[in-house]
């Protein structure tokens, strides 16, 4: 959508003098005895569009806007005066009047209250009589991106009926992005859409006489100011609720508030307007729509079925043309060219009225409108050309003036001329050139019949600092060569129409040349080009972004982000950018500590921002992740939960001592409650129903186990045997594998549990033999453990209230890399990145989950509807119940825990500046 047009320049109303004799209304010369004066008397509305012609003389008297009414005086007797009032929305248009001055005369306009026509809003049919004029209307039109007669429908006594379910746009129809020159973004910007806000409207005689719009007259949207009906074909789904500024080609700045929801196919939207603001919306079912008639503004257009006209001689060139009374203008015009020396024939044409055209409002169309289309009067026009100047694709314009010399219309074409002498042809008609830098016209000279000599090639037209360096060609057949052009720092953006003249005495050729200077504009890209980026709750961070100048850009702009999540502000930040530099500055961003969790899409935008280095460069994901703690330097990748908060450890080497010495901290709300100093380096960090912590430490190390109370008392412990890899079960046992070595390198290997407060170890018989190498888990309540090997797939279930082991079974493959149980004995484990639960019946259930899952965390201490497991990028959340996966973004986990208040704690780790390893805990609800 070329959002840059929504608003036309006013149209300016001028009063024009027509004859010295003549008084206008009041003032002025004394009138002749032999002078009337014309009065115009406006009932109904309070002001509207009227034009007065004076028929006599082929002239418009006037045409603008009155108030009640007007006099004109002074106005030579017996002239013939036509009156024609222009449409007025709610009101009947009267019909054109003419009055002969053989008197005084009182021509009243009256308009009458219509009522709204209304009919019920269709999101596939648009239908209805059209209000606003008395004109036979016979073609509607929806333009598209291919062509201004995309599709058709014929009305039937001015009463319209257009299927749109009937219509399906190809892809050349649809325009690019919907939110393109937003710096907000839709919810997918791939969505190709067309959009209609009105119809063209043709006569039978195929005249272009203005649009239709749908006016809601009735309905919930009938309260906006200016509503009207926007179609919008879209290719896929997709919302949109940000507002847009924009700039049009007029330079009026505006702005557009959207919140639509839009599927695939047809929709129905509102659109309304107040000053400079528009909103759209999905409209209302209960709209009520009236069809109202829009003139276009009275002009003249020539259209050429053969735009080029060639000349290689003296003869007339003639070719076939369509004069085009664009609104119904009519009367008597005067033909003339842009080039010196080139006449068009016939150089007058009167344009009668077309049948039963009344309404000359002169409206803009908010989209823009139709210039040159096929009409009802084709001709032939018939071309001289006198000049000595050779050309070679050299643009002209038609122009057509009314009898005042007003210009009420153009038509284009494009010139050669091959006479005997020079001929030229310019490879690149386009030029783009930037402030301080160099470029070249590309010309090709060849002589036309005898001709050869020095031949001097010319620029004029240049903007103040470019200049052209001249260039002699000595020409005798053909010859190739280029114009050097050179710009400064001072050169002003435009667009510039260049002429080339190549000269030799009296002969000479000329061609034209399109010289734009860009606007200096800055490119802007991530800087370590990666597509995310991470803010916490309560926190900040920054997003780190490269700034390059374009087209000589020199100076300070501004960077900001669009489409934050809510809590989240980015600060403006002022950038200096020189030119043939890259500049790379830190955008700042602020959490609140309740910002909106997830993941968002955001832009990079800056009011001096021109085309990106590649799509999409300045967009990325803004990911909002929980608050967290820092935890600083040295912390190993476990966590276990206390009876109240967390356990985490760290470790450093003790010169003095001459070994590693572990510090136990325990954080409640991420605050330090009790600390513990273990002098080794604990292996495994194992919870105990009473509340105590029992802390593994390296074999290779003093082998011991140290108890460690919550209010960080330790106790050291001398284990059985290695319990690394052990579980606590409800009466704080320590279930293990031991293994005792027999000769031959063999050994034995025994289910067994110790109690490190009272040192008892029992052996449990099991009816099979357990693979030495595994993992224990236990279920929150530690009445349910699941052993699970790491290479066989026949695990054990351990009831340790009884004692009782029974064998499980994990399917064919020994690939599962962790389990999970509840406390009522349901079993879920992972494989191969899958979701898999054992059934009571012993089968398995595997889930098609798209997350893929890591390492299982364990059910929820509070509600044991929901799983937590690890992600490749955070966390999931699964509730059982549905098979639903909540995923959380946290970055890397290192370590999770089920948190005895429910919930979880994380640990997370990263990089710093330094090289090390900094550790953060994040507690999730």
């Amino acid at each position: 959508m070329d959002m840059k047009k929504m608003i036309a320049p006013a149209m300016t109303v001028t009063l024009t003098a027509l004859l010295a004799a003549c008084g206008g209304g009041g003032g002025g010369p004394t009138p002749p005895a032999s002078a009337h004066t014309l009065s115009i008397k406006l009932t109904g509305p309070t002001s509207a569009p009227v034009k007065v012609i004076n028929s006599t003389i082929q002239a418009t008297l006037f045409e603008g806007t009155l108030a009640s009414g007007k006099a004109f005086a002074g106005i030579a007797a017996g002239n013939v005066l036509r009156v024609e009032g222009g449409p007025v929305n709610g009101y009947t248009t009267p019909p054109a009047q003419s009055v002969t001055l053989d008197a005084d005369k009182t021509v009243t306009l009256e308009y009458k209250v219509s009522a709204p026509a209304g009919v019920a809003l269709s999101n596939t049919t648009i239908s209805g009589k059209v209000s606003g004029t008395d004109l036979k209307l016979n073609n509607a039109y929806i333009e598209s991106a291919r062509t201004v007669f995309f599709a058709k429908s014929t009305l039937a006594d001015n009463v319209l009926s257009f299927d749109l379910s009937k219509i399906a746009p190809e892809a050349a129809d649809l325009t690019g992005n919907f939110d393109a020159g937003c710096t907000a973004r839709s919810s997918d910007s791939t969505a190709r859409v067309l959009e209609s806000i009105y119809l063209n409207t043709y006569s039978p005689q195929r005249d272009l006489l203005g649009t239709i719009k749908e006016k809601v007259v009735a309905g919930a949207d009938a309260s906006l100011p200016d509503a009207l009906i926007d179609r919008l074909y879209s290719d896929r789904p997709f919302t949109m609720k940000s507002t847009c500024s924009f700039t049009n080609d007029a330079g009026i700045a505006f702005s557009v508030k959207y919140d639509i929801a839009v599927g695939r196919g047809w929709n129905t939207l509102v659109l309304s307007k107040d000053g400079t603001t528009y909103t759209v919306r999905n409209a209302s079912s209960d709209d009520q729509v009236g069809l109202v008639f829009t003139s276009s503004t009275p002009r003249v257009g020539v259209d050429f079925n053969s735009q080029d006209l060639t000349f290689t001689s003296n003869e007339t060139v003639t070719v076939d043309a369509d004069l085009v009374q664009i609104g119904n203008y009519s009367g008597t015009v005067n033909l003339s060219t842009s080039i010196p020396g080139l006449t068009v024939e016939p150089a007058t044409v009167t344009l009668a009225p077309l049948p039963k055209m009344t309404a000359q409002a002169a409206h803009s169309d908010m989209f823009g409108g139709l210039d040159l289309q096929p009409q009802l009067l084709a001709t032939k026009l018939t071309f001289r050309y006198t000049g000595t100047d050779n050309y070679t694709g050299q643009p002209f314009e038609v122009m057509v003036k009314d009898g005042t010399g007003k210009q009420v219309g153009t038509g284009f074409g494009v010139l050669n001329v091959n006479r005997p002498g020079i001929s030229m042809y310019i490879q690149n008609p386009e030029v783009q050139i930037p402030p301080s830098s160099t470029r070249y016209i590309a010309v090709s000279l060849s002589s036309t019949g005898t001709f050869s000599g020095n031949v001097t090639l010319s620029v004029n037209g240049l903007p103040a600092g470019v200049v052209a360096k001249p260039v002699n060609v000595n020409l005798n057949g053909y010859s190739s060569t280029q114009i050097e052009l050179t710009s400064d720092a001072t050169l002003k953006p435009g667009t510039y129409p260049l002429t080339v003249s190549a000269q030799s005495g009296d002969r000479s050729a000329k061609g034209s040349v399109a010289l734009t200077v860009p606007k200096p504009t800055v490119t802007v890209s991530l800087h370590n080009s990666y597509e995310s980026q991470a803010v916490y709750q309560g926190d900040k961070g920054f997003v780190e972004v490269d700034v390059r100048s374009q087209d000589g850009f020199n100076g300070t702009t501004t960077l900001e982000i669009t489409g934050l999540p809510q809590g989240v502000t980015a600060t403006p930040t002022h950038v200096q950018v020189a030119p043939n530099t890259v500049t790379t500055v830190k955008v700042p961003l602020t959490a609140v500590v309740d910002a909106a969790l997830g993941s968002t899409q955001v832009q990079i935008t800056s009011p001096d921002l021109g085309a990106l280095p590649y799509t999409g460069s300045n967009t990325f994901t803004l990911t909002v992740r929980p608050t967290r703690t820092a935890l600083g330097a040295n912390v190993s990748s476990q966590a276990v939960a206390a009876s109240q908060g967390v356990w985490v450890t760290s470790s450093e080497y003790d010169s003095q001592q001459s070994l590693n010495v572990s510090t136990l901290r325990r954080l409640v709300a991420g605050k330090v409650v009790a600390t513990a100093s273990i002098p080794d380096t604990i292996v495994r960090l194992i919870a105990l129903p009473s509340g105590s912590l029992l802390a593994t430490t390296s074999p290779h190390g003093s082998g011991k186990a140290y108890l460690v109370t919550a209010s960080g008392t330790s106790t050291p412990l001398t284990p059985p045997s290695a319990v690394d890899n052990g579980a606590s079960d409800s009466h704080g046992r320590i279930w293990f594998v031991k293994t005792t070595q027999t000769g031959m390198g063999g050994q034995l290997t025994a289910l067994t549990h110790w109690n490190p407060t009272t040192g008892a170890v029992a052996t449990v018989p099991t009816a099979q033999t357990i693979e030495a190498s595994g993992t224990f888990t236990a279920s929150n309540d530690g009445k349910q453990l699941i052993y699970l090997p790491s290479y066989s797939n026949k695990g054990l279930k351990i009831d340790t209230v009884t004692d009782t082991v029974t064998p499980l079974e994990f399917g064919a493959s020994a690939q599962s890399t962790s389990i999970a149980i509840r406390n009522d004995g349901l079993i879920y484990l992972t494989e191969y990145g899958r979701l898999k639960r054992i059934n009571t019946d012993g089968s398995t259930t595997t889930f098609q989950n798209q997350s893929q899952i890591g390492r299982m965390i364990g059910f929820d201490k509070k509600d044991s509807t929901v799983l937590w497991s690890t992600s490749y990028n955070g966390l999931l959340k699964i509730d059982v119940t549905t098979n639903q996966f909540t995923e959380l973004s946290l970055g890397s986990p290192a370590a999770a825990t089920p948190l005895s208040s429910g919930g979880v704690a994380v640990l997370t780790q990263e990089y710093t500046s330094g090289g090390q390893i900094a550790t953060y805990l994040s507690l999730l609800p």
